[in-house]
């Protein structure tokens, strides 16, 4: 019997796996100039709650890992879902954001949005055992009042999608 403890475990599992599967496809353009830069987790998840409305019962976000397991930023869970990724630089944002290309799972594309230093992204297509969310959150609305762009599905060549 699969319970909501069991299905938010499955689903900080699967964002995990997402993160540590960083696959070699790199996207290679610059970062979209101008995106907005949040100081801490806390200030963006504060701004994503506000744009979404995100679950207070969400599970915890995964580490933000890269092989060899060198830490690279926070994440926490807006839904089951949607993960929020906060990096303390925009380089590092950068490197964190191959992990979302289509390349890295299985060319499954994800609404995923972006600033100088964050990543918000939908990852219901590829979190195993994850129940839906009853919030469903418009990514591509959470960048726009968060001033940020959508990495859109020309990977890496049209990456970014407003910027």
């Amino acid at each position: 019997m699969k319970t909501a403890r069991t299905t938010a475990v499955l689903s900080a599992a699967a964002a995990a796996a997402l993160l540590a599967g960083c696959g070699s496809a790199v996207p290679t353009d610059e970062p979209a100039t101008g995106a907005s830069e949040f100081e801490s987790m806390d200030a963006l998840y504060e701004a994503v709650n506000e744009s979404a409305g995100c679950d207070p019962d969400a599970p915890a976000g995964p580490d933000m890992l890269v092989p060899p397991g060198d830490v690279l930023g926070e994440s926490k869970m807006c839904t089951s879902t949607v993960m929020v990724a906060w990096f303390g630089d925009e380089e590092t944002a950068e490197t964190a954001l191959r992990m979302f290309s289509p390349e890295s799972h299985g060319g499954i594309q994800l609404d995923v949005a972006a600033g100088s230093n964050w990543t918000v992204a939908d990852i219901t297509d590829v979190a195993v055992g994850a129940s839906p969310s009853a919030i469903q959150v418009n990514v591509e609305k959470v960048a726009d009042d968060l001033g940020g762009y959508m990495v859109d599905d020309n990977w890496p060549a049209g990456r970014l999608g407003g910027g």
